[in-house]
């Protein structure tokens, strides 16, 4: 698999692919990404209905779709970013055109809802994809390390990141808009089975798990295809969910295992779960560790608690490309290839 970086001279790309933007405060925080990404040196092309939300959505499917394709296809544009997540960016994938993207490989990045596009474009294209922090992230006042080291990530300065200190253990209220993120929790990573310490190397795949069990089974990705195709490296999965129940979340590793998706997989990094009903008070940990035990997975390498997904600050999560995950007394280190 070929790897991308956003090369100097090029500018970012920003779309709405789920929902777009319409509340004062994140469109300030909008417009401060753009100028702390001046200040950086990258010049910021925004598509037509970013800053539109109507029901959820920032356009009609097709729109949204075409303004993906339209960012792809520009030569000027170097990496894409979503400005934020949703609910219904599933609804562009019919309108996307796979072949065209195939054809000019770039970055797409984002979290949550933006799996749909995260997940298919790496299964179906062999191509990398990057699972990080929205647009708007890199609008708060003072940039978190996470945010430089995607920069750096995507222009290939950087290939490791550690686990942060701290973490948002809740949701805060936006009053300008541009606020840093308010790291209240300690960030303490978990092996699943107890080891002080471990390593595990594999080829990166993932997202939100909810979107990625939305996925399964549809013609928007090849996941069984994608395991072939790694044979050699294996897969390192990454999983993190928005709101699933501790039954979901059980009943969804069942899932992943049945249709084969766990086949040659060499471990898993679980990030923070965003919202989590301890379902029979079982807590996350205790949910996932009986689930794969059931499948017959309970050796593997697993961490939970690490810095992926909606509990910021969030690592940058290359799928496709190959990386050493270490993890050692409660702090885990990914490197990449």
């Amino acid at each position: 698999m070929r790897k991308l970086y956003l090369k100097p001279g090029k500018k970012i790309g920003v779309c709405a692919p789920s929902d777009g933007n319409y509340e004062k405060t994140d469109l300030r925080r909008l417009d401060n990404a753009k100028a702390n990404l001046s200040k950086l040196g990258f010049d910021v092309k925004e598509t037509g209905h970013v800053r539109v939300s109507e029901l959820g959505r920032s356009a009609d499917a097709r729109t949204r779709a075409n303004e993906v394709m339209n960012l792809f296809e520009n030569p000027d544009v170097g990496a894409i970013f979503a400005t934020k997540g949703g609910d219904f960016e599933c609804e562009i994938l019919p309108y996307i055109d796979f072949g065209k993207i195939a054809m000019h490989q770039k970055h797409f990045c984002g979290y949550s809802d933006n799996t749909c596009l995260t997940y298919s474009l790496v299964t179906l294209l062999d191509m990398e994809t990057v699972y990080t922090n929205n647009f708007n992230e890199f609008g708060m006042e003072h940039l978190h390390e996470s945010l430089q080291i995607c920069l750096d990530l995507l222009q290939g300065k950087a290939n490791e990141q550690h686990s942060y200190d701290a973490y948002e253990s809740s949701y805060n209220d936006r009053v300008t808009g541009i606020e840093d993120y308010v790291l209240d929790g300690k960030t303490e990573l978990k092996s699943m089975n107890g080891e002080e310490e471990f390593e595990v190397s594999g080829t990166l795949l993932g997202g939100c798990l909810e979107v990625v069990l939305q996925l399964m089974g549809t013609r928007f990705e090849d996941t069984k295809g994608f395991i072939k195709r790694h044979a050699d490296s294996g897969i390192l999965w990454y999983l993190e969910s928005y709101a699933l129940s501790g039954n979901a979340v059980s009943n969804a590793i069942w899932q992943l295992k049945e249709a084969g998706w766990f086949e040659n997989a060499k471990g898993i990094i679980f990030g923070r779960p965003c919202f989590y009903t301890a379902d029979y008070g079982i807590t996350y940990e205790d949910a996932v560790r009986g689930a794969l035990s059931r499948a017959g997975l309970g050796n593997l390498p697993v961490v939970f608690g690490a810095d992926v997904g909606h509990r910021a600050p969030s690592w940058t999560m290359i799928n496709g490309r190959v990386a050493t995950f270490s993890y050692k007394s409660g702090k885990g280190t990914l490197i990449y290839e």
